[in-house]
């Protein structure tokens, strides 16, 4: 049976929370010209929390990228969206690739300083990835290059965890 139900702590993105009626933390539709988004797979990067949004809504379509130094989410987390020079948030940009609706960042990583994400690809509808690939950014996800195919498949939806070798 069910020991204990999810309890929301705070809706993330829009003005007002549509369960309470009050304004969210964020505010992000006027900070960032975003009012929704799917998503928000947290990892660690530079002594930031970094959150993938997929298929994100206001201003411009795209995946949404933003971070938070909040280390307690008990109250919510305050984040900060990477933004484009009109201040609209900055949508996750793989040149090379397809990023159309359903096409979405699905995990995040760091190593050495570089932030690696794996983001589907070549959608033939919902649910229907085609591949997943690997880019890299060297500036904190404010841009990305693509690596390489990591799958054409097999493993489309990844989640990567972080182990020391020792414990292979």
């Amino acid at each position: 049976g069910i020991l204990e139900r999810a309890v929301k702590i705070a809706q993330l993105v829009g003005e007002i929370d549509r369960e309470t009626d009050q304004p969210t933390l964020n505010q992000t539709l006027s900070r960032y010209k975003l009012w929704a988004t799917d998503l928000g797979i947290p990892f660690r990067h530079q002594d930031r929390t970094f959150l993938l949004f997929g298929d994100s809504g206001g201003a411009h379509g795209g995946d949404a990228i933003a971070y938070t130094t909040d280390s307690n989410p008990e109250d919510g987390l305050a984040l900060t969206f990477l933004t484009q020079a009109d201040g609209s948030f900055k949508a996750i940009h793989i040149p090379d690739i397809s990023q159309e609706p359903f096409e979405v960042p699905t995990e995040g990583t760091s190593h050495d300083g570089n932030m690696y994400i794996y983001h589907t690809t070549d959608s033939t509808g919902p649910g229907e990835m085609g591949r997943t690939v690997v880019a890299v950014s060297t500036d904190a996800g404010e841009t990305f290059r693509y690596l390489y195919d990591l799958s054409l498949q097999h493993f489309i939806q990844v989640s990567v965890v972080e182990v020391e070798a020792a414990e292979w």
